[in-house]
């Protein structure tokens, strides 16, 4: 252990801290000897920035407790959780074999694929029929001991299947959160779960182990989204085909078509595995399982190499995030902002009356009474970090510094302060105020302070959106897409994105510039996508200037790399807060 970690770091009783083995956006784990026992053991400790906050101590204890009351094989062992002058730690055990992401960079047989999904099939049927869903399974979560058993772990976003009010109220960000290609699409859309979910992300990462590449292979939402939504379940290949059967009842799109449970996973399984050795015990696959992550140099608005780890907080806004088409799901390239740099983006409004003065009151509810404006980008960023950063108080900040903002107006209900104001915030939409028909629309969606709804979601959205303003059509887009159930809707979808960047909408104009470069809405056109980008730079959408600094300094899109030219553009992204751009500039990849 380094001098610098002893010196922020008290002393844990009963523990001797040995090295750093990893840090995440919560938390640092650490080589430790357990005394008494005299055994090693990972010890986990909170971050010093976010343990004098109640609400993370909670939600550290909780993953404690859930984890602590799942004693099975191939579930990670909990010895001891607590708490020690302000820091929280949780000791488990330590597994040092790997994960699945590692193994999966060389062969993995038939045989040892179907293996490892019974074993943690095993594992998440037993934490379902205990009330827990994972909701974040990927192959960085299922780790090896030396005799090469699966276990899963992390399940720091685990919930009960039953706690949906818990959800809504905390953000709604529980149900969105985890790694958007393993995700189910009832996830991404910010839906209710149940193991249905655990079981599609397992089909994910088991096609994965057996063909070599994920079974949808977008590099941006968008296109796992158009994948998703398009394409029947892939088709294995020749000498996989006996296999299809099972990977029908893992991937379908429709949960009700799925396996019922893990117990019919498990049965499933166990039937194909016992003629494993005389179908093909040889490697079902030339070439390691490709790394989704390892060559997304452009996502749709930021790099998932930025640091973003499982416990990293996502906002469950859906179509006021950038990523497009996946409804509650547009924030997981989004990298977590650390809450103090995200205190700080509340200086420059310190000015502003609080939002509990009358000067403040009658802003907020003139602005709410009033037309819809165009936020700029750092009312939209400000609120996207504090909403991210899963913290009240944050969000409570934003409110105070921003007492007009339409964002201001959604926080309110989300935080509980505005509950009886529903009503009469329908009565506008109805009466055609496009802002509160946007607000409406987004509170279905969220479920902030209303029960969900799409379609009501939806019907308001396009309601606000024939006022013609670019922030409403651009949300209507978002929706719309997300919600596109054949091409002419689809269509629709993409007019009405183009229509707001046309109007010089920075958060259209960064979706449909990288997709332009994409190719995929409808079309590739490099010079259109740049100049999109470009132009929502100069507005002052960090990740649009994080995505020309990430292609100029790779040189992607047959452009001359120009590493100056990048490192300005990751400069200004930096400044404005976006923390993938600040990570480059410390430590270039």
């Amino acid at each position: 252990m380094t001098t610098a970690a002893q010196d922020i770091l008290p002393a844990i009783p009963g523990y001797t801290i040995q090295r750093l083995l990893g840090a995440g956006g919560m938390a640092r784990v650490y080589l430790a000897i357990q005394q008494g026992f005299e055994r090693p053991v990972a010890l986990k400790i909170i971050l010093r920035e976010l343990a004098s906050n109640p609400e993370f101590g909670r939600r550290f204890l909780r993953e404690a407790r859930i984890v602590g009351g799942l004693s099975h094989p191939h579930i990670i062992s909990v010895y001891d959780v607590g708490e020690h002058e302000g820091f929280y730690y949780l000791a488990m055990e330590l597994l040092t074999s790997g994960d699945l992401r590692q193994r999966m960079r060389s062969v993995i047989s038939e045989r040892e694929a179907l293996e490892i999904a019974r074993q943690v099939a095993s594992a998440l049927g037993f934490a379902h029929t205990r009330g827990f869903i994972h909701r974040d399974i990927k192959p960085d979560n299922v780790l090896f001991r030396d005799s090469g058993e699966a276990v899963v772990t992390d399940f720091g976003i685990a919930r009960p299947a039953h706690d949906s009010a818990e959800l809504t109220e905390i953000t709604q960000v529980e149900s969105v959160i985890g790694s958007p290609k393993y995700m189910s699409p009832e996830q991404s859309l910010g839906q209710p779960l149940d193991g249905r979910s655990d079981i599609y992300s397992l089909g994910v990462m088991l096609y994965q182990m057996l063909v070599g590449e994920l079974p949808f292979t977008g590099r941006t939402l968008a296109e796992l989204s158009l994948q998703r939504l398009q394409k029947q379940v892939p088709r294995m290949p020749p000498a996989l085909q006996h296999l299809q059967p099972l990977m029908d009842g893992l991937l379908a799109y429709d949960r009700d078509e799925r396996f019922r449970d893990c117990g019919a996973v498990h049965a499933a399984l166990e039937q194909v595995l016992p003629g494993a050795g005389t179908v093909n015990s040889a490697p079902a696959r030339t070439g390691s399982a490709a790394d989704p992550d390892a060559e997304t140099l452009v996502d749709t608005v930021a790099t998932a190499s930025a640091g973003r780890t499982s416990g990293s907080r996502v906002a469950a806004l859906a179509v006021l995030a950038l990523v497009v088409l996946v409804g509650g799901g547009l924030a997981w390239f989004f990298a977590a902002v650390p809450a103090d740099d995200i205190a700080s983006a509340y200086q420059g409004a310190s000015a502003r009356p609080e939002s509990g003065s009358t000067t403040a009151d009658q802003d907020s509810l003139q602005a709410a009474n009033g037309p819809l404006g165009i936020p700029p980008p750092e009312e939209f960023f400000a609120f996207y970090d504090a909403v991210n950063a899963g913290l009240a108080d944050l969000e409570q900040d934003f409110v105070k510094a921003f007492p007009g903002s339409v964002f201001t107006q959604m926080l309110q209900f989300k935080l509980g302060q505005a509950p009886e104001a529903f009503a009469a915030l329908r009565q506008r939409a109805a009466a055609g105020n496009s802002r509160a028909q946007v607000v409406v629309s987004e509170l279905y969606d969220t479920g902030w302070g209303v029960a969900q709804d799409q379609s009501q979601a939806l019907a308001h959205a396009r309601q606000a959106a024939t006022s013609g303003n670019a922030f409403a059509r651009y949300h209507y887009a978002m929706l719309l897409l997300a919600q596109a159930q054949n091409d002419e809707q689809r269509r629709e979808g993409l007019r009405a994105l183009q229509d707001s960047a046309d109007a010089g909408f920075y958060l259209a104009q960064t979706v449909l510039g990288t997709e332009r470069l994409e190719g995929q809405l409808p079309g590739r056109d490099i010079d259109d996508g740049l100049a999109l980008l470009a132009a929502a730079g100069e507005q002052g959408d960090r990740n649009a200037l994080f995505n020309l600094a990430r292609i100029l300094d790779a040189g992607l899109y047959g452009q001359t790399a120009d590493p100056e030219r990048a490192r300005d553009y990751f400069r200004q992204a930096a400044a404005l807060g976006h923390p993938g751009a600040k990570s480059y500039l410390e430590d270039p990849l």
